[in-house]
């Protein structure tokens, strides 16, 4: 299949790592919130989680211009495919944290209705919301990929 200028198998070659790297940190997160939902929220619901997904995006788009010598649209592209399959495996393992780590939804019920909204609502909200999650988390995941790793890519060409 192809995407952009490659075949997904040339695409995997570059973004193996910070894709196997993005998913075991979120699988990662589902291990620990399932063992300790006190020690979940300190390292995973941290900027730790934001730091990880832009340094591995914008590594995707560095080697694919250092280490594979492509141009920068490979460098998106790459970016952009490392995020729709983490986005979507991260939207996949949000319904089973919904489902299996309640206090962590009952968390952002509590905050919401501490603000005046109904406990109600904000349960419809995200019970319907984690499912969207399966569409927009990928979609929106691939356009931050590829961006993240085409400012990588065009750094990498300069250096």
């Amino acid at each position: 299949m192809k995407i952009g200028e490659k075949d997904f198998a040339q695409y995997w070659e570059i973004i193996k790592t910070p894709t196997l790297v993005l998913i075991a940190w979120s699988v990662l997160g589902l291990i620990v919130s399932l063992i300790s939902f006190s020690l979940y929220m300190k390292i995973f619901s941290s900027i730790a989680g934001w730091i990880i997904s832009i340094a591995m995006l914008a590594f995707a788009g560095w080697i694919a211009v250092k280490d594979h010598k492509e141009n920068v649209g490979v460098a998106a592209w790459s970016g952009a495919i490392t995020g729709v399959i983490t986005g979507f495996v991260g939207a996949i393992l949000s319904i089973i944290m919904f489902y299996t780590v309640p206090q962590l939804y009952e968390l952002a019920i509590q905050s919401a209705v501490s603000q005046g909204v109904d406990a109600g609502t904000v349960r419809s909200i995200l019970s319907i919301g984690i499912y969207i999650g399966l569409i927009t988390g990928p979609l929106v995941s691939g356009l931050i990929g590829a961006a993240i790793a085409a400012i990588a890519g065009l750094i990498a060409k300069k250096v």
